[in-house]
């Protein structure tokens, strides 16, 4: 990172920092599980409540710590309550279920706080809730980090808001959300968020498995959301993944949008400002700084479908890998979405919501002549994801020209016993083997049936005796040689 000469120190400094911060206001802290502890007032892990809102909202609040688990705006029937984010207060999710945990054990991708929609009859869309989140008049002292936001379905008629924003709507709001996945939320205008003349600040967000009529993973109307390092996936709809209308002007930089019909549409005098990013179009590159229309190369990439997501994690040699602007990141932002380093060793950071965590270019797989499943370190390929046929990602075979699946060493001299020239004695798997000699002191015998393929050649030898047992095989045009006789060098 340009702007940060240690990285490490840094981030132990804001690390320490944090935990100062939370230590001092620790009487305006309430904590949240999915069953209240204690007395339930909130006032500590012992006590948690598991009213989130009801905690949101307590007089004094300045933060509040969810634990894993599912939480949903009410626990009755009525689909327009909503949760709502408050002005002085940051919402964190990822810490773990049980225990008294710190700030500096939260995860969020391990201990997953889910906020969802689904308060009615499990699975049937129906009865959820028209938002996730309702939010009016918020400033950026309103913070959500780490969470799941899911199930939102805004599916009333017009002209009612219930059409919109099925995760989450912010009216005049411009709040900060970090660090959460939005998925499985659906609306008319605006699947995963719908902002409305509001400057939401969102970083290390995947938006994926999203649907809407116009704008599957968010819509911006009048709006200039500041969005860094988010991913925006699979979205069919007409107004593709973001729709920005009515002179809207969002600022979107180290983002990736792919596998999208359309990735941004713009119109009503809409004029965004992208800058490093990829942009999927039809042709061409979308005006900007950095920009590419490359494949991004994902882990995984789900199909277009709710609630999908894959695996949106950068492969080795994805064009996205320090493609980014450092520059662009907020300067509290010191990890991914996954929660390693933001930037890879105090480099340029990557596109899109997950930081690779190394140097990238591809990795290497090593040849498996003989098919035991460990590669002969001398013989390599470079690839960008799974290893071609007939290589292995492991370098460790002690004898890569005959099939020895155990890997026996017994004088760990590195080289495997069925290669030395003279062991005490060798068994032939079933296999059908390279053309070589087998050749052993004492005695000698094969394992189960040994098909010889057509044009090998092959050399048994042992000391004492040979076996060749029922079901052994060749085809035509093999040879076979064999002698009992002392095989030392």
């Amino acid at each position: 990172m340009k702007f940060l000469a240690n990285l490490f120190h840094v981030k132990n400094l804001l690390l320490l920092s944090m935990l100062i911060s939370v230590h001092w206001s620790a009487a305006s802290t309430r904590y949240v599980r999915p069953v209240a502890s204690g007395n339930g007032n909130g006032t500590s892990w012992a006590n948690a409540s598991s009213n989130l809102q009801a905690m949101i909202d307590d007089s004094g609040v300045t933060q509040v710590w969810v634990a894993a688990g599912t939480y949903k705006p009410t626990s009755g029937s009525d689909r327009t309550v909503s949760f709502e984010m408050k002005v002085g207060v940051a919402i964190y999710g990822g810490f773990p279920a049980t225990g008294n945990p710190s700030f500096s054990e939260r995860d969020w991708t391990t201990h997953i706080s889910i906020l969802s929609g689904d308060i009615g009859t499990v699975g049937d869309r129906s009865d959820n809730s028209y938002h996730v989140f309702w939010n009016t008049w918020l400033d950026y002292t309103a913070v959500l980090d780490g969470f799941t936001i899911t199930d939102g379905y805004a599916d009333d008629s017009l002209p009612h808001d219930d059409r919109v924003g099925g995760g989450m709507v912010n009216l005049n709001s411009d709040c900060t959300v970090a660090n959460c996945i939005f998925k499985g939320n659906e609306a008319l205008i605006g699947g995963g968020m719908y902002n409305f003349e509001s400057e939401v600040e969102i970083t290390n967000c995947v938006f994926s498995g999203n649907a809407a009529t116009n704008g599957g993973g968010m819509v911006n109307y009048s709006a200039s959301p500041i969005i860094t390092n988010c991913t925006f996936f699979g979205y069919s709809g007409v107004g593709g993944a973001i729709w920005n209308t009515i002179n809207a002007e969002p600022t979107i930089t180290n983002c990736i949008l792919w596998g999208n019909w359309f990735s941004l549409r713009n119109t009503n005098g809409a004029n965004p400002t992208v800058t490093y990013s990829i942009v999927e179009q039809f042709s061409g590159v979308f005006p900007g700084t950095g920009n590419l229309n490359t494949d991004p190369l994902f882990v995984n990439e789900p199909p277009i479908a709710l609630g999908a997501v894959g695996n949106l994690r950068l492969t080795s040699c994805s064009p996205a890998l320090n493609a980014g602007n450092n520059g662009a990141i907020p300067p509290s932002t010191i990890l991914d979405l996954d929660v390693d380093d933001r930037v890879y060793n105090a480099g340029t950071v990557d596109m899109g919501a997950y930081e690779f965590q190394s140097s990238g270019g591809g990795f290497t797989c090593y040849a498996d002549t003989d098919g035991d499943g460990f590669g002969d370190p001398a013989s390599t390929t470079t690839t960008c994801s799974s290893c071609p046929t007939g290589f292995v990602p492991d370098s460790t075979d002690n004898c890569p020209v005959i099939y020895n699946p155990d890997q026996d060493d017994a004088d760990l001299d590195g080289i495997g016993d069925i290669c030395e020239a003279c062991p005490d004695s060798l068994i032939i798997y079933p296999y059908a083997p390279v053309q070589t000699t087998f050749q052993a002191d004492y005695a000698l015998s094969t394992n189960g049936s040994v098909l010889l393929t057509d044009s090998v050649s092959c050399y048994y030898k042992a000391g004492t005796s040979i076996t060749l047992n029922p079901g052994f095989e060749m085809d035509a045009g093999t040879e076979l040689e064999v002698s009992v006789q002392n095989c030392s060098p």
